[in-house]
Parts: structure tokens; sequence; C-alpha cells
């Protein structure tokens, strides 16, 4: 902890010599300070590619804070000192008392500017061995080398959370100085503060100290540790903003054997959890100015990116999000850790796509559940502290599409090796390719992928073996989608070329069967002619169950629980059962979107018929249940087995 006890050295020398000047000398000190420390927080960003060269903008943020500071509050004392040359006495206690306290609020004020540019300097993880969270040294580290030799390593510093930042064990420094600083500019920039603009500090940065901190993970000592990116050159760019269709298949970036001791293991593939939502940032890097001058690499790591994004007119605050993992050029995320060592060849242009695991809150509006959809106003995401771009507002879509760099991030071998024994997103069974009949997708024959069956949507609760995971439960009767009805008129039959059939009555669909020949955009062609709502029978409503799609197999195994509507069921707590009357399905075909819709369309028993449609990948699935209206619904049910348990679910 030396450079805590270089802050505590420091804190009490300034201290100490405001408290010999007296209480009347050390208030002016404290005062001008504290707008020093305001004004070169305020400022020190904008002073940066002003006066600043980039080839030294590694270290121009703390040069430009540390001046700021010291030139504001050399010229506020001098200031005050001309104006008032003579002193005021107070009495003794008050004096002596007075003094200390007022030189300790200077002294934390000076420091903390002294710990927030060190923050700020391209160190390593730990500065005078101290680190904001906790590392370790890692011993003997084997990994295979480019002739299948193994060899052996040491690392230094490692970061040892899971996550990024890991708020329960985050440390500070003893007198918390940097906090202190940060809070202040926080509070005096917010909406209700003192120096409020509209733009509070925290729509900038969430959290400052955690940013500094990220931005020395995984990078080597000398490379650059920032990017410079603007209108005039834009050698970062982002291209694209996308939600995937389905969980991704996921490797881990490094071999085992370079994880420290207890590392969780990734899992087989990237989900969601609860309240969350995944989004690939496609970003393109332009310029031999964003690599090391030595090899043409660009040094990097998933630390020294971020999304930040919130709505704070819902009150959802500006949250920082880093990226978990990137994809290869198979569309499989690769995971990576805070401190993984990144590296790309800027021999050329390149295309990224970077994983985050955002809160939906920050992103979506209540009402949305899936693309298309526009991020809120003030999302950005920022590259190595100076490239920024801003994408509120932009269009979320569902995607990606494949991605036309084949080498994005240079990787290791025993990496590649595993990469080359799954598909991802763009390839392999599970892939989606309409080019051709029989194609996976396509309604001809299977494709291979296996005779086990689809593999399950990651989901704490499975729907038995039909591959189906619950998501929720509510009562509507709209459907995700309106469908042209391609009349007018309230009520009558309804055939359309594009693959719509049903029967209408009062503007609601009685009966309704949608193909997946049309996308979903223009299923709502022409608007004024659109229907969205489902016809239910008097006093009930209709329940609708909400599950994640299967994410790997062949096109017919991805889409056999269509087969086996009839053993979907509701029951209540007397163990009464309502039947599936209809599901509706989105499907993917390349990058377009598609609906199939089976709604009360019964076979001679009495029972849902399967989906006459099973083109492209399923995405999200809807059963839907009619349901006396108030029945405390306990459970669903498939193949008269309980799948999910403890609803406590009132159908009003």
């Amino acid at each position: 902890m030396i450079f805590c006890g270089i802050l505590l050295v420091l804190t009490g020398v300034v201290a100490f010599f405001q408290y010999v000047q007296g209480f009347f000398s050390a208030t002016i000190s404290a005062i001008a300070a504290t707008i020093a420390a305001i004004v070169a927080m305020g400022w020190y960003e904008t002073a940066v590619p002003l006066i600043f060269n980039a080839k030294i903008f590694d270290s121009a943020a703390p040069i430009a804070l540390v001046v700021i500071f010291a030139v504001t509050y050399l010229v506020i004392r001098l200031v005050i000192d001309a104006l008032v040359p003579g002193n005021v006495r107070v009495p003794f206690i008050v004096d002596k008392v007075g003094a200390g306290l007022m030189g300790l609020i200077a002294a934390l004020m000076a420091t903390g500017i002294v710990a927030v540019a060190a923050d700020a300097m391209p160190f390593g993880p730990a500065v005078g061995m101290y680190a904001r969270f906790p590392t370790m040294d890692q011993s003997d580290p084997m990994y295979g080398g480019q002739n299948g030799q193994m060899q052996d390593t040491k690392n230094y510093d490692v970061y040892t959370g899971d996550k990024y930042p890991d708020d329960a064990n985050e440390s500070s420094v003893w007198l918390r100085q940097d906090d202190l600083l940060a809070g202040l500019i926080r509070k005096v920039s917010a909406d209700d503060g003192s120096l409020s603009s509209g733009h509070p500090f925290t729509a900038v940065h969430p959290d400052l100290l955690d940013e500094y901190y990220g931005q020395r993970l995984g990078i080597q000592a000398g490379a650059r540790h920032t990017a410079v990116s603007n209108q005039a050159s834009p050698e970062v760019s982002v291209k694209g903003i996308y939600e995937p269709p389905r969980p991704i298949p996921l490797v881990d970036g490094e071999p085992p054997t370079m994880r420290i001791a207890g590392s969780t293991p990734v899992p087989a593939t990237l989900a969601a959890d609860v309240g969350q939502i995944v989004l690939v940032v496609r970003m393109t890097f332009a310029g031999k100015d964003l690599a090391d001058d030595a090899d043409d690499l660009m040094r990097y790591s998933a630390a020294s990116i971020r999304l930040v994004a919130g709505q704070p007119g819902n009150n959802v605050p500006f949250k920082d999000f880093y990226p978990v993992a990137t994809l290869d050029n198979k569309g499989i995320a690769v995971a990576c850790r805070p401190d993984d060592f990144l590296f790309s060849d800027m021999g050329q242009t390149r295309t990224i796509d970077f994983v985050f695991l955002v809160d939906r809150d920050n992103v979506m509006a209540d009402a949305t559940k899936n693309p298309p959809f526009e991020l809120p106003p003030g999302t950005f995401v920022e590259f190595k502290r100076y490239a920024v771009s801003d994408i509120g507002g932009q269009t979320v879509q569902y995607g990606p599409p494949p991605n036309p760099d084949k080498t994005p991030v240079i990787r290791k071998p025993s990496v590649d090796t595993a990469l080359g024994k799954i598909d991802g997103l763009w390839t392999g069974a599970a892939a989606i390719d309409t080019s051709t009949p029989g194609a996976a997708g396509s309604s001809g024959e299977e494709s291979s992928g296996g005779d086990n069956g689809p593999t399950a949507a990651a989901s704490d609760h499975p729907l038995g073996d039909s591959g189906l995971g619950y998501i929720s439960i509510s009562v509507s009767n709209k459907l995700p989608y309106p469908i042209s009805a391609g009349t007018s008129n309230d009520a009558g039959t309804v055939q359309l070329p594009g693959g719509v059939g049903g029967e209408l009555d009062h503007r609601q669909w009685t009966q309704l069967t949608v193909n997946a020949d049309t996308t979903v955009d223009q299923l709502a062609q022409p608007p004024s002619e659109d229907a969205q709502e489902l016809a239910v029978d008097p006093n009930t409503v209709l329940v609708q169950v909400e599950c994640s799609a299967p994410v790997s197999g062949s096109s017919n195994q991805m889409w056999s629980w269509g087969n086996r509507l009839a053993d979907f069921a509701l029951a209540d707590a007397t163990g009464q059962t309502f039947p599936c009357v209809g599901v509706w399905a989105t499907a993917q075909r390349g990058t377009d979107h598609y609906l199939v819709v089976n709604y009360k369309n019964f076979d001679d028993k009495n029972h849902l018929q399967p989906l006459s449609s099973k083109k492209g990948r399923p995405v999200n699935v809807w059963l839907a249940f009619q349901v006396p209206s108030g029945t405390p619904i306990a459970e669903i049910r498939f193949s008269a087995q309980t799948a999910v348990d403890s609803l406590n679910f009132k159908a009003q």
C-alpha cells in the first residue's frame, strides 16, 4: 500500500501547513481547493484535445487534471490574497480547530486530484501496491506454443473477479480522496445540483474510478492505452447493434491452464439472465494510428471498452456495461475476462463484434420486448477513453449478420482448435440457409445435426423434453405483431396469398393461420387493415405463456414441439387442466423475421393441429390457453407431467 501511504503523508503535510496558517487562511484554501477541484474535474477532458498532441494522449488526462486544478487554485488564492491582504483574528480554540478542519478539506481535495490523476495514468492494475479490485500473481501457468510444445509463463496482477466491476470486493485508498472527489462532481452536476447544466457528470462517467481502473487492465506496459476518433478522423465507428435471436455458443478465450484456480468455467452458451438482454455491437477499426508502431497490433481488453446506457426519465440511471465476449468468424462467442489481452492486426480495417450483457431497463421501454427498438438518447460506446460513438436513437435489430472480417481478433492456437469443433450463429445445421430447398431452416429434408433431438433453450424452467423454455406468463388477447386482414370489413373469411387465412368477427380473429411466408414488417401492410386481437369465448381470458425456442439441432428438430401442441396444458390448484388453443412463433431466415400462427384450428379430437409451417429457425414462442376469468393457475404441464409449478398466477 505504498501509494496509499504517499497520499496519507501528502494529506498530512498539506493539512499541517494550512493549520499553521490559521483558520481564516485555511478556510480560503479549502474553498479555493474545492472550487479548483470541481473546475478541474469538469473541464480536463475537454482540454485534452485542445492542448495535447495525440501521441501523448495516454498521459494527457492526468496532466490536464493536475494543471487545471493548480492554476485555478493559484488564481483564486492570489486574487483573494490581493483583495484581503490581512488576516482575521478569532478565538484561539476556534482558530486551531477550524484551521485543522479546513486544512484537512483542502488536503483531501488536493490529494484527491493526485489520486484520480494516478488512476488515469497508463500504469498496470496496481499502483504502488494499491489496486481498486483484488489481483493476484499466477505462478507457472502452461499454454500450448506454436509448435505444439507446452510453454510456461508467469502472470502478474491477475484480476480475480468473475465480473467487472466486482462491487462486493471493491477497495479504496485509505482516506477515500478519489471517491470523495468523484462523489462531489456527481453531486454538483446532478439535475438538482448547484452547478447543474442539464448534462450531469454521470451521463458520461457513471463510475469514473472503475472506468479508469478498467483501462489499465489487459494492456501491456508501453502499449497504447488510449485511442482517438472524431468526425474529422473516424477511425472507430459503430456499424450496427443487434440482439441475437437465441443463445450464442460460447468458448473460453484462454486455455483452462491460463485461468487462476477457482475461476468459474464458461457455460456452453451465452444467454442473458433475468432482467437482461444480449447486445452485439459491431464496430470497425481503421488506421494504423490505433496500433502500436512496432508490430501494427492493436492492443485492448474488455475493460477498455464500455457501453453506457440509461433512462433517467424512467428513474433508470446511466450505467457502464463491459463486453463479456467477442464473436469469431463463425458467430461463436469467445469469452473474455476484463483483463484478457486482446489483439487485432491493423494491417487492414477490422470489424469486431463485441457482446454485452445489458440490463433491459437501461435500453428498452417498458412495453418493448423484442427488436426492433431504438436505444435511448445518451447511449454511447467508448473505446480506450477517447474514441466515442454516439448510438442514442439507433435501432437494435435481430442479428448480427455474418461478419465479413475473417480474423477480427487474433486467437491462441488452442482456442482456434476449440472453435473449429463447434458451429456458431452463422454456420452448421443451426444456421439459416434459404438459398436451396431442403436447407436448414426450410421445409425440406432435415439437415445434419445429430439424431438426439433439439438442444433445449437456456432456461431455469424447461417445458419437459419439448425443447422450449418457460420465460413468462400473462393475460392478453393480442398477437406480438399486427396482421393485415386484407379487408376493412369487421367480419368475414380471410384468405390471402401471403399465407394468411382465418375468420374475423368484430375485427378479432376467431380462427387464424399464418405461414412463415411474409416478413413481420410486410404482414402489417397496409396498416389500415390490421387486426391484432384474438377472439375468446365469453367470461374467459387468453393466457399467453412466452417461451424460448431450442438453440440447436436440425430444422425439423427445432420445430418438433410444434407437432406436440396437444401435450401442453395449464392446470389450476384443483388439477383441472386447460388445453392449448393457439400458438405463434417468430422465425428467422437469414436476417429477416417471420411469424407463424395457429389459433383455434382443431382436429376431429378437438386438439390443436400441429403447426403447418416450420420454415427458418424458431426464436420466440407463445402458447395460448383459454381459461375462465379469475382462475388461479398453479402449473404448466407437458405430456401430463408438471413442467413449471408454483406459478401463483391469477388469470384476469
